[in-house]
Parts: C-alpha cells; structure tokens; sequence
C-alpha cells in the first residue's frame, strides 16, 4: 500500500472517532423533558417568542477622557531631568503647561437642534483712549453664515433702538425658533433675556462656561471676520477722499452695516455658496456702488394734485445727488445721504464722472445716521423721496400746508 494511502486512511479513522464521541456527549446533554415541570412557568404552549423575549434597549455612547498611562521609571527619570517635550502624565508639564481642551468645529448641525443665532460686542478703535473706540454690536447666523452690526450708544438692553434692529435682521433670516448664544458678560445677558422677552418664537438662551468665552467660537470667528471688513471699507474710503476718518464720524454709522451686508452677499464660503445664497437659493443679483461714492437717484414719480387744475409739477427735478451709503437688505434700493443731509431710498442709482465722485467735504458735512436719517431726527425710518421734494426733503403733512381757499360756486342772477 502506498505511503499516501496509508496517512489518508488514517485520517479518515481519527475523524470517524471524533465524531462518535460528539454524539455521545450531545445524547447525555440532552435531558427528557419530565411532564412534572411543564407548567411550571404558565403554559407554554399558550405563550408566544416575543413575549418571552426582552428586546434590549437603546445605548448612548458615552465620551470618556483619555487614560493618563505612566511609562517606566528610568523614562520617568529621563523626563524630569528637562521636562521636555510636554507629558501628559508628568504633573509638572500639566500644571506649568497644560492647555485647555480643544474646541472642535462639527461639520454639521444635530438633526432637530435650534439654529444659533449668536451675539457679541466688539469694541474698535484706533488709540488706546476709551473716548476714541465705538462699541458694536455683532450678530452672526450660524446655519448660513449671515453677519449683521450696528453701533451701540449703550450695552444692555436699554438701547431700545438696538433691540429692535436685532428682532429685525433675525426676521430677515426666516428664523422663527432659535437659540441665543452670548458670553457671560452682565450687559450682553441682559440684553439676551430682553431679546427673548421681545419674540414670539421660541427662543432658548445659551451661555459658555464663565471666563471662557472661546467656548462660543462661532461669534468670536464672525467678530474676527466682520473688524476685517469694516477695517478695509474704512481704509479704502480713506484713500479715495484724501483724509482720515475717525470712528465717531456719522460716515461711520453707515459703514458698520454695509460691512456685514457685503460678508452676507459676497463672502464665499468652502461650500461655494455665500450665506445670502444658503439662505434664498441665489446670488445677490443688485448691482452694488462702492461705499462713499457721490451718485445721482431716482426719485419716484410724484403724487398728482387731487384738486381740479392743481399743479402737475412736471418741471421738477426728477434726480438727486448723494452719497451712496448702502442698499436696503430687504429690497435692494440704494441709500444716499442727499445735500439735505437726510437719508433716502431710490430704485436706480446712476454714477457721475470719476473727477466728481469723490468728496471730502461732502463726506464730512453728513450728520444723518441710521437711527436718525433726517436732519431734524423726526423720521427713524429712510423714506423714498419723491419727485419736486426739494433736495429729498420730506414735505409737509398734509394738514399743515398752506391751502388756497375753497372757491364756492356762486347761483347765477
């Protein structure tokens, strides 16, 4: 018999025996089933799997702090000889260099959480003196990356003009249910429970652990962003007018907005979309002027007189110059700031040649801002001027013009 046939018939017999003895152990595990105990435990025929069965339920992972493992003791003594590089499980690189935990940036909002809106104020200025600096107030929308600013007279919730300016850019973003984020400082809290008290969605407030206000790194990336912009825009007029601006200038107030509205239409972010467009679907499609500029508007068409032969005021300018300042957010008209040193609203703007585009003593002669764009501060709202209000001028109510007497029919003789 060959040497192969030998081994394979060996083999054959070993597992012929092992399965012998797997049966024989499995016939002794398996004990008859004595009628005594049947119902013991109910009728089991009468019960179903899934009611016997306990369906496990559902964990929730937990995060758990990285484990502090102690090399050996000569690599101890290598390492206190210089304390260097850092160690984690040396005290004194803990204690001496020790570093606060991470914040990371998640790359897509929980299903089901409120969008943040969060608030923040920066204080700029160019000298170290507190008299020179302006305070702001910046918002930032967190899910599309909107930025909006406006210069506060006081922090706290006593600007009532700031707390409505607030309730008007979140409309404008369609939030209804947000969540405030802001850090603890006492006049910003305050003016986020204001918030709150002001709206009639809901609205829950979130705070970052105390002395820790790079917990809110959404803000603190928007103020980062919006001091840029604003920086550049004041750097640019500067250059094109010849003279210095300071922060307290009424040119100022006018710049602050536009420097989010241009981050909000402009700024392309890493998904190719800006936050206007991650807002509406679309690109901001109005054609912009850059800020300071001197244009002419177009006044809308004036009202016809009411009465039989009134004058029809066709001889009346039909444009007026201007400082283009910004557009409206909601509908795209352009703001100038007109001679008359009050602020209006046109559809159609139209530049000037480039010698007369550029005006310091215009710039600096303006006074309207946008709590008060008029002169006389009567009006807190930026009307659109129509055609024959002399120099954008508002005209006066209605019952205090100066009317011709009403002629009385006369019965004829």
């Amino acid at each position: 018999m060959a040497e192969s046939e030998v081994v394979s018939k060996h083999i054959e017999e070993q597992v012929t025996e092992i399965k012998d003895i797997m049966d024989v152990d499995q016939n002794d595990a398996a004990m008859p089933q004595d009628e005594e105990h049947e119902d013991v435990f109910g009728d089991a025929d009468d019960a179903t799997d899934d009611e016997l069965m306990c369906e496990p339920c559902e964990e929730r992972d937990s995060k758990a702090l990285t484990d502090t493992m102690k090399p050996s003791p000569s690599e101890v003594a290598s390492h206190n000889r210089t304390h260097n590089p850092y160690r984690s499980w040396c005290s004194v690189c803990v204690r001496a260099k020790g570093k606060e935990a991470p914040h990371f940036r998640r790359k897509k909002r929980t299903k089901g959480g409120l969008p943040k809106w969060g608030m923040d104020y920066a204080t700029l200025g160019e000298a170290e003196d507190e008299k020179d600096c302006i305070t702001i107030l910046v918002q930032k929308d967190e899910v599309s990356g909107a930025l909006f600013g406006d210069r506060c007279q006081v922090k706290g919730p006593k600007d009532e003009w700031m707390g409505r300016r607030v309730l008007r850019n979140i409309e404008s973003t369609g939030r209804r249910d947000i969540a405030v984020v802001t850090d603890g400082e006492p006049a910003l809290v305050a003016a986020q429970v204001k918030l709150i008290d002001g709206r009639a969605g809901r609205t829950m407030p979130l705070n970052p652990p105390a002395y820790n206000p790079e917990t809110n790194g959404v803000i603190e990336k928007g103020v980062q962003d919006f001091s840029g912009q604003l920086r550049a825009l004041k750097i640019a007029l500067e250059g094109r007018i010849g003279e210095k601006l300071h922060m307290h200038d009424a040119i100022m107030e006018w710049m602050i907005p536009h420097a989010g509205f241009i981050i909000t239409r402009f700024q392309v972010g890493h998904d190719g979309k800006t936050p206007w467009e991650r807002l509406v679907g679309k690109p901001w499609s109005r054609p912009i002027i850059e800020f300071g500029e001197q244009v002419l508007g177009k006044m809308a068409r004036a009202r016809q007189s009411r009465r039989p032969g009134g004058p029809k005021r066709k001889m009346m300018a039909r444009w007026v110059e201007g400082t283009w300042v910004g557009q409206v957010p909601r509908t795209g008209e352009h703001i100038l700031i007109t001679k008359g040193d009050r602020a209006v609203r046109v559809r159609t703007a139209k530049r000037v040649p480039e010698d007369e585009r550029w005006r310091a003593d215009v710039i600096r002669s303006i006074t309207a801002t946008p709590r008060t764009p008029t002169r006389n501060g009567e009006d807190s709202e930026i009307k659109a001027p129509r055609a024959g209000d002399e120099a954008g001028e508002r005209r006066p109510p209605a019952d205090q013009r100066d009317r011709e007497p009403a002629v009385v029919p006369q019965p004829e003789v």
